[in-house]
């Protein structure tokens, strides 16, 4: 309620209430209490806004959700370690290599933490389950 409070405001305060057609953000369930309260808002402005409709969901978080889910169903990675995978860290983030702290010294890593070895492990794991995909 307070997050649709602050957009209304936002949205009021611009004059580009009516504009409003879809709030595209990640799955959590606060998101779609702040379409709907905004949906109450514009119906009693006299906008027409179909909460329904207009709730989007991030794809590449969806997708990223999806991808941990099959890694853990086939044993490549741990529950543990699905739950500190973050999607994102920081939206402002540049996305060249310098700043990826992951990737900052990989280069001098050994094989026990090879990024590539793991990924490698985790592609033979998913193989057999589709005839279409071969082995690396």
């Amino acid at each position: 309620e307070n997050m649709a409070e602050a957009v209304w405001e936002t949205l009021v305060m611009y004059g580009i209430e009516a504009k409003l057609m879809v709030v595209m953000a990640d799955n959590a369930t606060n998101n779609d209490t702040l379409v709907d309260a905004l949906a109450e808002r514009l119906h009693a402005a006299g906008i027409h806004f179909v909460a329904k409709d207009a709730r989007g969901r991030c794809m590449p978080h969806t997708v990223h959700l999806s991808a941990l889910e099959l890694l853990e169903g086939v044993g490549a990675i741990t529950k543990e370690k699905a739950s500190r995978a973050n999607y994102q860290d920081d939206v402002s983030a540049p996305l060249d290599r310098s700043f990826d702290d992951d990737a900052a010294g990989a280069d001098d890593s050994d094989d026990e933490d090879d990024p590539a070895k793991e990924f490698r492990s985790a592609i033979a794991k998913v193989c057999p389950f589709h005839p279409a995909v071969s082995t690396i």
